[in-house]
């Protein structure tokens, strides 16, 4: 069987480090909570799905801090670049040289992640050379490749946190000649507005920490 490996890059949540855009708006306590809300949905439906998960910690704050939040019994992997194509770039690299054949990379504040679509990830690189989920912000919020087609180029000139990233990316990739597969888009959470949007979203059901927070936050002021 394929050895298949799940990354999330993770970030401590203390305030000012996290969810800034809902921070100013919310506040601090506010975006720190959130943050974690996110997170905790994202694991618990990464944990359904099965797969083999990687925690890639952000240098900003030790390891300890970090299994003290998330758990002493998870992988963890130290993010390591100048900036986050080069974070990227070598949390793949480190997991195909652990032994991985197919790795899928998402970020921390995708509570809206569902079991079924990391499962089409995964099978999507069984066909093709790269799989993306995009954003609605003009990035995108997974990326998945196999060891044999891993093409690095896909984190070199990309101009991060616009709405050029996913073309940039897109474009990085046509011209390596890979194929990629485009999942459905998966939002990500940066603002208030998105967390109203993720509410309207889920009259029933859906990500529960993080629903929960959202429907006791003044999100229209």
């Amino acid at each position: 069987m394929t050895a298949r490996r799940l990354l999330v890059l993770v970030q401590l949540p203390l305030p000012g480090l996290v969810k800034t855009r809902i921070a100013a708006r919310l506040g601090d306590d506010n975006a720190v909570q959130l943050y974690d809300a996110m997170v905790q949905d994202q694991l618990e439906a990464m944990a359904t799905a099965g797969f083999p998960l990687t925690l890639c910690h952000s240098p900003i704050a030790p390891l300890d801090a970090y299994r003290d939040w998330l758990g002493r019994d998870r992988s963890f992997q130290l993010q390591e670049g100048d900036d986050l194509g080069d974070r990227m770039r070598h949390a793949f690299e480190t997991a195909f040289a652990k032994g991985a054949e197919q790795v899928v990379l998402v970020g921390s504040d995708l509570p809206e992640i569902t079991p079924e679509l990391l499962q089409a990830a995964f099978a999507a690189l069984d066909r093709e050379e790269a799989v993306l989920a995009p954003s609605d912000d003009g990035g995108y919020t997974l990326i998945g490749f196999s060891r044999e087609r891993f093409q690095p180029t896909a984190f070199t000139d990309i101009p991060w946190s616009s709405p050029q990233v996913l073309a940039a990316s897109l474009a990085a990739l046509e011209r390596a000649g890979q194929a990629v597969h485009l999942l459905p888009t998966l939002p990500d959470l940066d603002t208030a507005d998105d967390l109203a949007a993720l509410l309207r979203r889920h009259t029933s059901g859906g990500p529960r920490r993080t629903l929960t927070l959202a429907s006791r936050l003044d999100l229209d002021g």
